[in-house]
């Protein structure tokens, strides 16, 4: 039998719902720190799911004050931990079987000096939401250390990412990663022989020819006084990329 390529619709629960709403507030503000900071002539690729996600896992050892603050500026004050661990879960699993043509992997990871003692409930609760490798490493050897680190990285993002840290000390204790790989079909596919040469513009005035895409399709657009926005969709059309200019 022919395999079914439409994409399945994720049945999101009050909490789920309330999980992204809080993401995405929290990714703009993300966004906009580092827009804040020294980036210019320089690309830089960020995902807010792993920020979040990686913060969600130190969430779960976090008590008092250091809770409080960590739901506040994850804006899930609204939230128990219970919640929050149950709809990242339910998120996640659906979201890297939804489409055929959407190759997503989530990937955690908590690595941790072997001379440290972590509460068993903490490992515990990411090993079963989170799905987290856990490994006990000696931070002493940061050669060792960063190569079993490093290759975890490098392997989950089928080799996009071949280092995520530099260095390692003695006195550190624990390391948690989130890895996030993604690779789609459009739904509408660029043709090899359309692409040519285009004028670009930068930001100083200067301009180039640079080798440029096109298509010509229906796509979802928005516009307003302050930007442009188009919507580029991936296999099925529930993922997208979304463009602003």
């Amino acid at each position: 039998d022919p395999i079914d390529e439409t994409p399945s619709d994720i049945e999101l629960t009050q909490k789920s719902a309330k999980i992204i709403q809080s993401d995405n507030q929290f990714g703009m503000e993300l966004f906009q720190k580092i827009d804040e900071t020294d980036t210019e002539g320089k690309n830089i690729m960020i995902s807010p799911m792993s920020v979040s996600l990686a913060l969600a896992m130190a969430y779960n050892g976090a008590e008092g004050t250091t809770r409080e603050q960590m739901e506040d500026i994850l804006h899930k004050l609204n939230l128990t931990p219970d919640e929050i661990n149950q709809s990242y879960k339910t998120l996640v699993d659906a979201l890297q079987s939804h489409d055929v043509k959407v190759d997503l992997d989530i990937a955690n990871g908590i690595f941790y000096h072997k001379d440290f003692s972590v509460k068993s409930d903490f490992l515990n609760t990411n090993k079963e939401y989170y799905d987290a490798e856990i490994d006990a490493l000696d931070f002493g050897d940061s050669k060792k250390t960063l190569g079993t680190i490093n290759g975890w990285v490098k392997s989950k993002t089928r080799n996009k990412i071949e280092s995520i840290l530099n260095n390692i000390s003695p006195y550190d204790v624990m390391v948690l990663v989130n890895a996030v790989y993604f690779n789609a079909e459009w739904t509408y596919r660029f043709e090899k022989n359309n692409t040519a040469n285009r004028v670009f513009f930068y930001e100083n005035g200067s301009s180039s020819n640079i080798p440029t895409m096109m298509i010509e399709e229906k796509f979802n657009y928005y516009q307003n006084s302050q930007f442009e926005m188009l919507e580029l969709p991936y296999g099925g059309g529930k993922f997208s990329m979304l463009v602003l200019l």
